[in-house]
């Protein structure tokens, strides 16, 4: 067994520190591992900070690993509506981590979640900070489904009724497994039991539909030439929910943009091989500061 393996087995369970951080919009769950430069993880619609379970603790030896629970999602209740867009969510993230006084030396978001990494690197952070984006949804639907996706989504997310029924179908046999497989990833049973648990909870339903209806990419995406913090755009090549030529469209935008394979790996990249893609990760934020560092000489 390496040194690191050794590490790494040593961070059971009872080092993880759980938070609930209270703020205006929302009361955000949070998880805690490791010791060292703080980096902030951030899960994609419809998932949880459970999504980080192997990642996470391959990071931990050489930071603390903090994991939030997106609003109104799993364990992290929603107070204000419009904390669920963008802004608000990267606004409501920016006061939980005032409240704790974090400083983060890297961002990490997933789909959806590295769009709010940006958002909060854009309007809240004060300096510039290393972001990995994997398999990061920037591209807003187009064509047809971008016509009726967003009414469709709105109307559903309103309708409580609409919300217990798609939870109630998360009981029936292989109806989880036939979300997850449209994401071409393969994930393990406990990754699977974690979703399936999520799938069946009516207020996580309802949250992740409200995202669904209130996200909007576009003021974002057009000002992302104004982001200047190193930015990885990881993709995964067997990634049919973000098409991996969606990284190449988004990082030409970014004057420190850079594209990366994460091999063939579906959306759940980060799941489907935890320490692999945390390796991937760790490399790029430490290009990422050292080359902050030698900018700011």
């Amino acid at each position: 067994m390496t040194s690191h393996a050794r590490r790494l087995q040593s961070l059971d369970a009872c080092e993880r520190q759980v938070f609930t951080i209270p703020t205006e919009t929302v009361d955000w769950h949070a998880e805690s591992i490791g010791a060292g430069p703080l980096i902030v993880l951030l899960h994609g619609t419809g998932s949880s900070t459970h999504s980080w379970r192997t990642f996470a603790p391959a990071l931990a030896d050489r930071y603390e690993v903090v994991s939030f629970d997106l609003p109104g999602h799993a364990r992290s209740r929603l107070k204000a509506d419009h904390a669920l867009t963008l802004p608000g969510m990267a606004s409501a993230l920016a006061d939980a981590l005032a409240v704790k006084d974090w400083v983060p030396s890297g961002l990490v978001g997933h789909s959806a979640g590295a769009a709010v990494c940006v958002q909060l690197m854009l309007d809240h952070l004060p300096a510039d900070v290393p972001i990995a984006s994997l398999n990061g949804a920037f591209v807003p639907f187009g064509g047809p489904i971008g016509q009726w996706f967003g009414p469709l989504a709105r109307s559903l997310a309103g309708n409580g009724a609409v919300a217990r029924m798609i939870a109630g179908r998360a009981e029936s046999p292989g109806a989880v497994e036939r979300v997850l497989d449209s994401t071409s990833s393969r994930i393990d049973d406990v990754f699977l039991s974690g979703y399936r648990h999520l799938f069946g909870q009516p207020g996580h339903i309802r949250a992740t539909l409200g995202m669904m209806a209130s996200w909007d990419l576009w003021p974002m995406r057009v000002r992302l030439d104004e982001l200047t913090a190193p930015t990885t755009f990881f993709f995964g090549e067997r990634d049919t929910t973000v098409p991996p030529h969606q990284a190449s469209e988004t990082v030409v935008r970014v004057s420190s943009g850079t594209a990366h394979s994460l091999g063939p790996l579906g959306h759940l990249a980060h799941e489907e091989d935890g320490p692999g893609v945390a390796a991937h990760v760790h490399n790029a934020l430490t290009r990422g500061a050292a080359s902050l560092t030698k900018d700011q000489k």
